[in-house]
């Protein structure tokens, strides 16, 4: 079987989530308590100790291994708390790929409404983008707002 050809870049996947609970909330369980909802089962290692977010310009967004191993996700390229959170990395594709995800908490008749976007560029194909377009609503749509809502 032949190898997909490589897109160089995919449209920007687009995800609005609403969550009922201000937006001051929603950043500190999606920032400062993202190991207690981003949980092994949905890392790249699933044996990860846990995904690791240092909340300042220039932190990490990391899955920790353990002994000092882990895989780098992104690297904390805007922070505006509690309205904006973006990230720049290869958001844990393999091959040569550079990839931004924002994050922004706007406030919403009865809550929060959380709006994400991905862009990316590098060795993708039409499946990757399809795979990170599931995976987002997986995360943020599904376990990351059943977390928020159940707090």
């Amino acid at each position: 079987m032949a190898a997909q050809p490589y897109l160089d870049r995919f449209d920007e996947i687009v995800l609005e989530t609403r969550i009922a609970l201000p937006k001051e909330r929603v950043w500190e369980l999606m920032v400062d308590r993202i190991s207690d909802w981003w949980t092994p089962d949905i890392l790249v290692n699933n044996s990860a100790r846990a995904m690791v977010l240092e909340p300042f310009v220039g932190g990490r967004l990391f899955e920790d291994w353990g002994d000092g191993g882990g895989l780098l996700w992104a690297t904390v390229t805007t922070l505006k708390k509690p309205e904006r959170l973006e990230l720049t990395g290869c958001i844990a594709a393999a091959g040569a790929v550079l990839g931004v995800v924002d994050f922004r908490f706007d406030d919403d008749a009865g809550g929060t409404l959380l709006k994400m976007s991905h862009r990316a560029i590098g060795e993708l194909t039409a499946a990757d983008r399809e795979e990170f377009a599931g995976g987002w609503q997986e995360v943020i749509g599904v376990v990351f707002k059943g977390f928020a809502e159940g707090q």
